[in-house]
């Protein structure tokens, strides 16, 4: 049914100016999909009335804020997953951020260790063998974190042989694109059962690897379908849905997916910054004479260039440095002005790629613009978090690995005491521990030596700790490091007195020397002190 707005619309001019913006609308849906080159979008849409461009531009906004507060569709998620695919191919600011998120989050090597001694060679077998090196190969393992990124999520497959007792699992990925339906159950929509995807208008169902056969049982598996582990019950297959920036649905979103149109726009105040700074660059200098068109060529003639598009050599070269111009009193040179706004338009284009920097997750300073960091102190507060971020993308791929352990610990028929792994995310992260660890060690074997003063070593000590422990996320680490004094337990203060007691006997016996009577001392006081403790 037709809207008030178009029946008013069809009413005014007959539906004459309906057409026009509907074919308009063909035009400019047909040029953004099939066009390569943003310019010759712009060529194809400037064949069409301005007018009617503009009405389109606004039309569309309309539709936005009609659309506000209801949840985006899949096909709204498809979208931005196109756009992020070629934003990371063409776009410099979109393919940094991913390459900052990847080498700071996902790190530059991987490490996997489950805590079952037993299940160590069942892992190591599956991460280390050929056939799943596409994915798991170190030439290859960080694309995982690139497509999780521009994607919005990943899909694993796991197969193993269903009659083997030791079986060994072979993992592979499945494109977001390929996966049209979540089958949930019915009265817990966070709960995945099977994940449908669509091979040349087939539907397969992959169960999830948490799913229970119970639970499973309960989903009726459409005609014409086919169950990705029916295969005369000889093969097991699962997946595992691992996607960031979830919506309501459980989809993951591109990272970027709100940093684009400010990247876009940050692209094209450059563009705009270029071509003045070329056309002021043209003319340097400018001549005034009074005399008439023909003085005017022979001027022109004498001091410009000879290049041109039909004529590669240059006959009238620049004179060189140092030389004098010499002229009658009927000519003038003057000096261009050259300014271009550099300024403002500092400002200007700071703020535009601050909002793209922002939607993208990583600091304005790493985006192009040192020049954000005015200070040691501005980059340590704006970075903070950049760091948490990355302390939580971390977090999240650890619990992906975690994941994958259990399911090729499970696949493989065998029974562990745990299906648990420590996961390690080697990142430039840590390198500031560890050149903060080296620093404590420097310093600790300088006042050993003597080469430093111990008071001094001491205070450089605490400065490091407290820095190790800041990046660490430790707030108020300066307290940390200076507990409130504990009052001496009643029972160490007895011991005290009775060792000192025996050593004033010893000493006065003359049996020992006083450095001996110290030394035995303060080993019984040790050595009680442990004995509590324990």
């Amino acid at each position: 049914m037709a809207t008030l707005r178009e029946r008013v619309a069809n009413f005014i001019d007959g539906g004459r100016r309906v057409d026009a913006m509907r074919q308009l609308a063909g035009q400019f849906i047909e040029a953004y999909q099939y066009s390569t080159d943003p310019r010759v979008l712009v060529e194809r849409l400037q064949e069409s009335d301005p007018e009617l461009l503009d009405w389109l531009v606004q039309q569309r906004g309309w539709e936005v804020i009609g659309t506000l507060g209801q949840q985006a569709t899949e096909e709204d998620r498809l979208r931005a997953v196109k756009v992020a695919r070629r934003m990371y191919h063409y776009d410099v600011q979109s393919w940094r951020a991913i390459q900052m998120w990847t080498d700071f989050g996902f790190g530059q090597q991987v490490q996997v260790v489950p805590r079952d001694e037993r299940a160590v060679e069942v892992w190591d077998e599956f991460w280390a063998a050929r056939r799943n090196l596409p994915l798991l190969g170190p030439r290859n393992i960080h694309r995982l974190s690139n497509t999780v990124l521009v994607n919005g999520e990943l899909f694993f497959t796991f197969f193993a042989s269903a009659l083997d007792d030791r079986a060994t699992a072979t993992m592979r990925s499945v494109p977001t694109d390929e996966i049209s339906k979540v089958v949930k159950v019915e009265d817990d929509a966070a709960i995945p059962l099977y994940y449908v995807r669509n091979v040349k208008n087939v539907d397969w169902y992959y169960p999830d690897w948490r799913a229970t056969k119970a639970e499973l049982a309960k989903v009726e598996i459409p005609r014409g379908a086919v169950l990705a582990s029916d295969t005369g019950n000889l093969t097991n297959v699962v997946m595992l849905h691992a996607a960031v920036n979830e919506s309501d649905d459980g989809r993951g979103w591109p990272q970027l997916e709100r940093a684009h149109s400010w990247f876009r726009a940050y692209n094209r105040f450059l563009e705009n910054r270029a071509t003045i700074n070329a056309a002021v660059a043209m003319f340097v200098d400018e001549i005034i004479h009074k005399g008439g068109s023909k003085s005017t060529d022979e001027i022109a003639a004498k001091f410009a260039s000879a290049l041109s598009a039909t004529n590669a050599v240059e006959t009238n070269p620049t004179p060189a440095a140092g030389s004098m111009l010499i002229h009658n009193e009927a000519l003038e040179m003057r000096r261009r002005p050259l300014t271009t706004g550099a300024g403002d338009a500092r400002m200007d284009g700071m703020t535009i790629l601050g909002q793209g920097a922002y939607g993208a997750g990583i600091p304005l300073g790493w985006a192009g613009r040192p020049d954000a960091f005015q200070n040691r102190a501005v980059a340590d507060n704006v970075t903070r978090p950049w760091l948490e971020q990355m302390e939580r993308y971390q977090s999240w791929w650890t619990s992906v690995f975690g994941d994958m352990v259990e399911i090729v610990l499970r696949l493989s028929g065998q029974e562990f005491e745990t299906y648990e792994a420590d996961v390690t995310l080697q990142s430039p992260l840590d390198v500031q521990q560890e050149d903060v660890a080296r620093l404590l060690a420097n310093v600790t074997d300088a006042v050993s030596k003597g080469a430093l003063n111990a008071e001094a070593g001491g205070r450089m000590l605490k400065r490091l700790m407290a820095l190790a422990l800041t990046d660490l996320g430790v707030r108020d680490a300066e307290a940390v490091l200076e507990p409130p004094e504990e009052e001496t337990p009643p029972e160490t203060e007895e011991a005290i007195g009775a060792m000192i007691e025996t050593a004033r006997a010893n000493l006065r016996g003359g049996g020992v020397d006083a450095e001996t009577v110290a030394e035995w001392a303060l080993a019984e006081l040790l050595e009680g002190e442990g004995e509590r403790g324990q």
